[in-house]
């Protein structure tokens, strides 16, 4: 963690959190362990779990002390609302704890998904006693710890506002900073005056003169490292693909570009067969135009000719300047496929382009569809456990969520 103090006036304490926080999470990308396996997945069973790609998570730590007037309180808990009634980005969530000498949830991500996390907040009444501040962020890391099974997070942020140092010894909760790390939760620290936020470490911080005014430049807090996500849909347009199965693949892919979005992650498109021809690049999902690029292509129904795919998406989406890509983006090919390759890699052409994808850090997911592939032609085109089956797509929201959860498992080899 980055220790940053800057200290400014003259902006309604609102904007810090519109702005801080979307500088902040804006960008951010999953990042969770691959697994250890090929998925075999029954037909509906990962549509019933679902998915969230991209989960950022939100706590507020709000300072009930006495040092705190009650109206500040007040328009500290108004500044929250405010923000959160605000967001419209629909994969961050958030909770809330208050501290003082006791802690106290306000609001979990159960409640903010539930739609009554902005009525909790209201009539939370201020606590008004000593500040243990160590003691609320190690309540709120359980906050993190108890969040809701199968909820993958891109990135965690504990908002912790105060006003003044911490009345607890930092003995009694010890390495609660290193286990923010280690938790991969963000800390960031907003204080109202000189509270002495040197006591608190290495957090980033940010210092307001009250809690009316807030700073009018943060520009030195967007260098946090925010990473972004170049995915290219690669999906098979083969004769042996029904046309209903073809249609499928193109809505579930609509269907999950327009659920997971955001500045950090953008889309390309390619159907193989014989040949490959691009759907839409990078710049036509920028334009706002791949969606109908998607629902107006054509079935192809040729060979099934992946290397030869795999080429083209290299040569003509990730390295053509013109197609949009981003060189600091992590790249992922979601390969879906219902036949073996036609292109068997017997060239050394074929065998190096997956030796120049490895090379690149390009990771290769491959999704295969029924029940005559072969395991072992399709783990030679994935990266390493990026494989999964499934055995038919009886709706969209199978292929949709298999995609998600592919995504999620693997981002982290970017």
């Amino acid at each position: 963690m980055i220790c940053r103090h800057v200290q400014s006036s003259g902006v309604h304490a609102c904007t810090i959190l519109v702005y801080f926080i979307t500088v902040l999470i804006q960008g951010c990308t999953v990042g969770v362990t691959a697994q250890e396996s090929s998925q075999f997945v029954e037909t509906g069973a990962a549509a019933k779990r679902g998915c969230q790609l991209i989960g950022t998570e939100v706590v507020f730590l709000l300072d009930g002390s006495t040092d705190f007037k009650n109206e500040d309180f007040i328009q500290l808990k108004n500044a929250v609302a405010t923000y959160i009634s605000q967001s419209s980005n629909k994969s961050v969530q958030f909770a809330a704890v208050q501290f003082s000498h006791n802690f106290k949830t306000v609001f979990t991500f159960k409640d903010y998904q539930d739609g009554s996390a902005l009525d909790y907040l209201k009539q939370e009444d201020q606590m008004t006693a000593e500040r243990n501040t160590y003691g609320g962020m190690d309540y709120a890391l359980n906050i993190f710890t108890n969040a809701t099974a199968g909820s993958l997070y891109a990135q965690r942020f504990l908002i912790m506002f105060t006003h003044g140092p911490p009345d607890d010894n930092a003995e009694k909760y010890q390495n609660v900073l290193q286990r923010c790390e280690e938790k991969n939760v963000t800390v960031v620290l907003i204080s109202v005056g000189n509270v002495g936020i040197q006591s608190l470490g290495s957090v980033s911080a940010v210092t307001i003169e009250s809690i009316s005014t807030i700073p009018e430049n943060l520009d030195s807090l967007q260098e946090y490292p925010l990473r972004k996500l170049d995915v290219v849909f690669m999906f098979d347009g083969s004769l042996s693909l029904r046309e209903d199965e073809f249609v499928k693949i193109k809505e579930s892919i609509s269907s999950f570009m327009q659920q997971h979005s955001g500045k950090f992650i953008q889309y390309a498109a390619v159907q193989f067969s014989s040949q490959a021809r691009p759907v839409f690049t990078f710049k036509d999902y920028q334009d706002g135009k791949a969606l109908s690029y998607l629902k107006n292509e054509k079935h192809m129904k040729s060979l099934t000719n992946t290397h030869m795919a795999l080429r083209y998406i290299l040569d003509n989406i990730f390295d053509e300047p013109t197609a949009g890509g981003r060189k600091s983006a992590c790249k992922i090919v979601v390969i879906i496929t219902d036949g073996n390759p036609t292109d068997i890699p017997t060239s050394r052409t074929k065998v190096n382009i997956l030796s120049t994808y490895d090379e690149r850090n390009i990771t290769r997911i491959v999704i295969g569809m029924g029940s005559v592939l072969s395991l072992d032609q399709l783990r030679s085109i994935a990266s390493v456990d990026t494989l999964a089956f499934v055995r038919n797509i009886s709706e969209t929201e199978e292929l949709q969520t298999l995609i998600c959860e592919m995504l999620m498992a693997t981002a982290k080899v970017c």
